[in-house]
């Protein structure tokens, strides 16, 4: 099996690329830049069977394919007689990611979690440091709230400042756990 590419460089810029097999075209290309747009035609026994379009990178389905050309008159115009296989991976993709989706969803659902309300806030450090906050004496007898990991705010000793802590000194001095426990 015998393979030969082609190519030519149009004076718009435009790039034209062929593919031979045993001296039968099997591929052809037509695209500007990068894939700023771009055809790619499928051939078996001389015969065109595909199409695949492209639009700033990525693949695309024959009308997106078709409002982009708009800018480039020498691109060859999409044929609507041969199948459109980028539209088909599309669809194959959105259903696969509805379907992803769907399963994440019902595991969740099916969790532990599920049943502990969600944070509303997206300040992630605060709601895991609230999680694994522990509860000591420094000096005896008086409370002081530190994260574990002591990564947020500190005022020198790796705990919360004082302007936090003191209310839960005053719990913590009336024999109140964070936890809500004697």
């Amino acid at each position: 099996m015998k393979h030969d590419f082609k190519h030519e460089q149009l004076p718009s810029g435009k790039l034209i690329y062929r593919h031979f097999e045993d001296g039968s075209l099997v591929e052809e290309y037509h695209t500007y830049g990068v894939l700023e747009i771009g055809i790619r035609y499928e051939f078996e026994a001389g015969v065109k069977i595909a199409q695949s379009y492209f639009a700033k990178r990525r693949t695309v389905g024959r009308r997106t394919y078709e409002e982009a050309r708009i800018a480039y008159p020498d691109m060859p115009p999409a044929d609507a007689s041969v199948e459109d296989l980028g539209a088909l991976l599309l669809r194959g993709a959105r259903k696969q990611e509805r379907q992803n989706k769907a399963e994440a969803e019902s595991r969740l659902a099916r969790s532990a979690e599920s049943r502990f309300p969600r944070p509303t806030s997206t300040n992630w450090l605060r709601v895991i440091t609230g999680d694994k906050a522990i509860w000591f004496s420094s000096p005896p007898g008086t409370g002081r709230f530190c994260p574990e990991s002591a990564a947020s705010r500190r005022d020198g000793s790796g705990c919360m400042s004082s302007a936090f802590t003191a209310p839960l000194a005053a719990l913590a001095a009336a024999g109140v756990s964070p936890r809500g426990s004697k």
